[in-house]
């Protein structure tokens, strides 16, 4: 254990590092195959269970409050139980649940296992990023991160393009069922190339600040979700979610401030950098996680795209995410990052803008450029 311990500190020797690698580029593609592909079969979903659109919403909203909540105690578990374990446990229950996801017979049943879906899915991104980065010397941990992306690549180049076909040969649960190939590859690979690390049995978790933490994030997360639907605070049910948002974060923010253990340390929004990023983080992901879920409907039931091609269409995402990350890869350690920052957002600034001079008659060719841009 200790020698496994020392090679992943310091980056592990010869083509461990690579075949290292491999298997979390292989675990981040079944992750972001998932989100591409769901986002396509969201249309055709909407048939089979007589859904509203913003009752489909429920699909992507249960999802990313799974894996919010699983996000925040991820960290504590690999240390506590062994990252790679944990990492195989999370990539088995990925595949699982996207079986079970696929098996749905009405939305209730979609929504509980995309929630559980997303719980763990969420430890993929974090353990696996980490896992990539340790197995690589700190000089080469930025092109192996680089590299590690293009695993979310392969994902979302496949999504979009075979998903389309899939759902149109064999129906939208093949959408989920794709995973377990995938899945037990990334689950075998884990388990074979990627060494434990030292286990910390001691380390303390502090259930006081995560528990009210994760109600408030779920309830704020189900009135913005149902406010719309039900007239906001003209319905007793808005009401209830947001007041216990409100006094589960108010218990939080008592816990952050008067436990001598707080569930992080507040002294870290003191650097501007990292409160910098973390909004950078929020704003690139609200723009990214709406437009997989609207974009798919847009194009198919507004601008009449049969969803192959809707399909190909979202497909240019990936091409353009393939070449940002072969130039992040041989730039990201010698430029400074902010630059590198302000050219990723001037393209998303660009494409969106580009975007809202839509018509229903935008053709595939602009449509494609600028979610390539985006």
């Amino acid at each position: 254990m200790s020698d496994a311990v020392t090679a992943v500190e310091f980056g592990l020797p010869g083509a461990k590092k690579w075949l290292a690698l491999s298997a979390t580029m292989l675990g981040l593609s079944v992750y972001m195959l998932t989100m591409t592909l769901s986002g396509a079969a969201l249309p055709r979903m909407q048939g089979t269970f007589s859904a509203a659109p913003d009752q489909m919403a429920w699909l992507l909203t249960s999802f990313v409050i799974g894996t919010t909540i699983m996000t925040a105690c991820s960290g504590w578990i690999a240390v506590r139980f062994g990252r790679t374990r944990f990492y195989c446990i999370a990539t088995a229950g990925f595949t699982a649940t996207s079986v079970l996801c696929g098996l749905s017979t009405t939305l209730e049943e979609a929504i509980l296992f995309r929630t559980l879906q997303g719980v763990f899915g969420a430890p993929l991104l974090p353990l696996g990023q980490a896992i990539a980065a340790d197995s690589f010397p700190p000089r080469k941990q930025g092109m192996a991160v680089a590299f590690w992306s293009m695993g979310g690549v392969l994902g979302t180049v496949l999504g979009p393009y075979f998903g389309g076909m899939l759902i149109e040969e064999h129906g939208w649960p093949w959408v989920f069922f794709v995973n377990v190939p995938l899945g037990l590859l990334a689950f075998a690979a884990t388990a074979a190339f990627v060494p434990e690390i030292k286990r910390d049995k001691t380390r303390h978790f502090a259930w006081l600040g995560f528990v009210p933490g994760a109600v408030g994030i779920a309830a704020f997360q189900l009135m913005l979700n149902r406010g719309q639907r039900l007239d906001w605070f003209d319905s007793p049910e808005i009401m209830i979610e947001a007041g216990l948002g409100v006094l589960a974060f108010y218990l939080f923010g008592l816990h952050l401030a008067m436990s001598r253990r707080p569930f992080f340390d507040i002294a870290i929004f003191r650097d501007r950098n990292y409160v910098f990023g973390l909004f950078m983080v929020f704003v690139h992901g609200a723009i990214i996680y709406l437009q997989m879920f609207l974009m798919p409907i847009l194009l198919q039931d507004l601008a009449g795209y049969g969803i192959q091609d809707v399909g190909r269409i979202l497909a240019w995402r990936a091409v353009g995410i393939f070449i940002g990350m072969l130039i992040v890869s041989q730039i990201s350690d010698r430029m400074d990052p902010r630059i590198v920052f302000a050219g990723g957002f001037v393209c998303v600034i660009s494409s969106a803008w580009a975007m809202s001079l839509w018509t229903m008659d935008v053709r595939a060719f602009d449509a494609g450029l600028w979610i390539m841009m985006n």
